[in-house]
């Protein structure tokens, strides 16, 4: 069985197609999405608990047990097992600067910029000019992270995208 997003998946998504196979690979990065915990469903389980259950889960046990990977869990505990651990240290979707940032910020300078990446690139006009440009909001007012059901957003964010950034990207074409 190969499990593609496997840092991703919860432990359920990951346990119960390896319980049916001989041999599997977990294919994943436990530096990018974690698993989606739903806190109601956790919620919920802790409250219907059988009260003849010796040990009971408390609900931030449960959200920490829920929140990591199989992945994530195997990856720690294999840490330097070559035989089992193999990186994949190139990347071929992002600009070189964008993808040197990444790899020296998260991958220790590890990952390596494949073909042709020089070209993944939109030409914008000043401020955005470059491939990598950070936007400093913490001092706008409008610039809070609201919730909206299980979601968050930032409409300071929302705005920068929508109002400068889409226009200038629909007018390089």
């Amino acid at each position: 069985v190969i499990i593609d997003e496997a840092a991703k998946a919860n432990l359920a998504e990951s346990l119960v197609p390896m319980r049916l196979a001989d041999r599997y690979i977990l294919v994943g990065d436990d530096k990018q999405l974690p698993p989606y915990t739903d806190r109601n469903m956790i919620s919920d389980f802790v409250k219907q608990q059988p009260e003849e259950i010796e040990i009971r889960a408390d609900e931030t046990t449960a959200l920490k047990v829920m929140s990591k990977s199989l992945f994530e869990l195997y990856h720690e505990r294999l840490k330097g097992n070559t035989d089992n651990v193999v990186m994949l240290n190139y990347q071929y979707r992002m600009h070189p600067e964008i993808g040197s940032f990444i790899s020296n910020v998260f991958y220790d300078g590890l990952v390596n910029m494949g073909e042709n990446t020089v070209s993944q690139y939109i030409s914008m006009q000043a401020p955005y000019d470059e491939p990598i440009h950070f936007v400093d909001t913490d001092r706008r007012p409008d610039n809070r992270e609201k919730r909206s059901n299980q979601s968050y957003y930032n409409e300071c964010e929302a705005n920068i995208i929508s109002n400068e950034i889409l226009p200038l990207v629909s007018r390089s074409g």
